[in-house]
């Protein structure tokens, strides 16, 4: 009987968005990656400075 709750690491390597495991295999740099972290970055910066102009100090 298998735990519901233990992730096997050969299941993470497959979903992984960036891996450093990746550009040492293959020497290309994990674009969607990079530009998907660029974009979640820039998404919390924004509702960081939408909080920040609506309090009243």
């Amino acid at each position: 009987m298998t735990d519901p709750f233990v992730i096997e690491t050969r299941d993470l390597r497959k979903n992984l968005v960036m891996s450093a495991e990746t550009y040492f295999r293959t020497g290309a740099l994990p674009w969607s990656g990079l530009l998907f972290s660029a974009a979640v970055s820039m998404a919390l910066w924004y509702g960081a400075v939408v909080n920040m102009a609506r309090q009243d100090f």
